[in-house]
């Protein structure tokens, strides 16, 4: 399971938590052949998992995520009004939707205009409006 490093952030809500940092440092190594840059970038692990599923597909990492976030999540799971997780910055569908339905506590409320919601129906808990 991936190592975690929960922060508290301020915002407009009464409690909000990220899990970690996405990257430790970036430096930049210069130009490829293509003329694209290159960068010797290090992760935490968790935004290293982040970084497999968006950029290479790969869906195990979300199984990865979504472990460590349950794992932060259950000890106060009737704490929890709402559980937001980040959108993808591009229109594209990881495997969210399939480990939504996983180990989430029954709190995790859908969005009706999620693209994903209609996979979802049923998987939802009482909490929802």
């Amino acid at each position: 399971m991936a190592a975690i490093s929960p922060k508290k952030i301020a915002g407009k809500w009464t409690s909000g938590y990220a899990l970690d940092i996405h990257t430790i440092s970036s430096t930049h190594l210069g130009l490829n052949e293509y003329g694209h840059d290159v960068f010797d970038t290090k992760r935490s692990e968790l935004g290293e998992l982040l970084y497999r599923l968006k950029y290479n597909s790969d869906k195990s990492a979300a199984t990865e995520i979504v472990e460590a976030a349950f794992k932060f999540v259950k000890p106060s799971v009737n704490k929890f009004d709402l559980i937001v997780p980040v959108p993808p910055s591009a229109a594209r569908h990881p495997p969210r939707a399939r480990a939504r339905g996983g180990p989430w506590p029954a709190c995790c409320r859908v969005r009706h205009d999620d693209p994903c919601s209609d996979s979802l129906k049923g998987r939802h808990g009482p909490r929802n409006t």
